[in-house]
């Protein structure tokens, strides 16, 4: 009879079958023996060093290690790993997750049917967090009571994330997550930049191109509006040492506040305030309806040739066009993004998100990013096993070979990935420009 191992992952509801194509390209991207560089060798251990907590070796990148072979690789093909998966799947925001949670699934089903985990079975376990970070924590307790502590976690949601950094923490349970709560030598390994390398990328990249991309009638100062939701929804958007860089870029920030993350926040006042207040500039972390909501009112209000609009790339989702009043008020809208997107056709990792994907997934940027994350957890997971064997799969070990990927590309390049010397969040952005129809960007930095 067959052993089972536990994993725990963030997702939510039921896998779809996938076409044999991506399968065998999966396996090729995936499954194929990881080199020196990216994979601690069998049984290796940090040189220098003791059996350690993943606490004291979780910034540091094994450095001598032996290559896999055929002969190393075992046969799991009658073991299971169970995947406890934590997402909102029922707050107000859940639709914002709804791209992620299919990439998951989809992803699952794929390694499976290519042959799994060195042919071990990939058991998907869906968790509802219901957006509450009160249950998030008893819903991990409960997972970790019923069926054991996992070696890993991959969170699908900002809010998830923020309720059970803490918990990892304290358990030394690594994290694949969205990142905006990935904090140097912690256990949350972002999958994203976080959101003040996002605003940073972004005031960067507009102040050298201010002159060919600012609004009619503008000056040549950029004046800038922070629109933020909550730390706790959307992860922290500034301090103060980000706000004292800006000076070195010549822009002042005109207004900043915190939107709630409602429906019937109170967006046109605000609006108006920013145009009194002469901002050229809005940047916000708000996401799909919020994200929505301000780009309805400045259409409504004859304002959005006022402004240049940016925003993180993982607002651009499902829930953005459920919530638009038109598909084309989201045209000049700038977005940062670490991702490949599906209008790079000859990018072999968008063919094989392509293969997978399905009508709404081609203009959400949630369901790349989650695809990719599920590759990356597959390869964490066989790097450590044949670093410590199945047995012996453990956080500690999952720990180890993510701080050993130093500029991996994830899924033959969809995002690349650093986690080397305690770093936590992807820092290779791109700015993408918002065409007229659901889904069309233009890569212009």
């Amino acid at each position: 009879m067959g052993r089972t191992k536990i994993i725990l992952i963030s997702t939510s509801t039921v896998a779809r079958s996938l076409v044999s194509s991506f399968i065998a390209l999966q396996l090729l991207a995936c499954s194929v023996p990881p080199d020196a560089t990216n994979q601690p060798g069998a049984g290796s251990q940090v040189p220098g060093q003791t059996q350690a907590s993943a606490s004291e070796t979780a910034a540091v990148v094994p450095t001598a290690t032996a290559s896999s072979t055929p002969e190393n690789i075992p046969d799991l093909s009658r073991e299971t790993i169970i995947l406890a998966a934590f997402c909102d799947q029922s707050s107000l925001l859940a639709s914002d997750n709804s791209g992620r949670i299919r990439a998951l699934q989809d992803a699952v089903a794929a390694i499976n049917e290519s042959g799994g985990i060195f042919g071990a079975e990939l058991d998907l376990r869906l968790i509802d967090t219901q957006g509450n970070s009160d249950e998030s924590q008893r819903a991990l307790a409960r997972t970790v009571r019923q069926i054991g502590e996992g070696s890993l976690v991959l969170i699908c949601d900002p809010q998830t994330e923020a309720a059970l950094r803490a918990m990892l923490n304290e358990d030394e349970i690594p994290a694949l997550g969205p990142g905006d709560f990935a904090i140097r030598g912690e256990f949350i390994f972002g999958v994203d930049a976080d959101p003040k390398e996002h605003l940073g990328f972004f005031l960067d990249d507009l102040a050298s191109h201010w002159a060919k991309r600012k609004p009619e009638g503008a000056g040549d100062e950029i004046r800038l509006a922070l629109i933020a939701w909550p730390a706790e929804v959307s992860g922290p958007l500034t301090n103060e040492e980000f706000l004292s860089d800006l000076e070195d870029l010549s822009i002042q920030i005109v207004y900043q506040v915190e939107l709630p993350a409602e429906l019937n926040a109170n967006i046109f006042d605000l609006i108006y305030q920013l145009r009194d207040a002469n901002a050229n500039v809005i940047y916000t972390n708000a996401r799909g309806f919020g994200l929505a909501a301000l780009l309805n009112a400045l259409d409504a209000l004859g304002l959005r040739d006022r402004f240049i609009v940016g925003t993180p790339a993982s607002g651009y989702n499902s829930q953005l066009f459920e919530y638009l009043a038109n598909p084309t008020n989201s045209q000049g809208l700038y977005l940062s993004s670490a991702w490949a997107w599906w209008s790079e056709e000859e990018h072999p990792g968008i063919q094989l998100a392509k293969v997978i994907g399905a009508g709404e997934e081609m203009s959400d940027w949630g369901y790349i990013q989650m695809a990719g994350a599920v590759a990356l957890a597959q390869r964490v997971l066989e790097n450590a096993i044949l670093d410590v064997g199945f047995e012996a799969l453990s956080p500690e070990a999952v720990a180890r070979a993510l701080n050993a990927l130093v500029d991996y590309p994830v899924m033959s390049g969809l995002f690349t990935v650093d986690y080397s010397g305690g770093s936590r969040s992807l820092d290779q952005l791109h700015i993408w420009a918002a065409g007229v129809t659901p889904g069309e960007l233009e890569l212009v930095e």
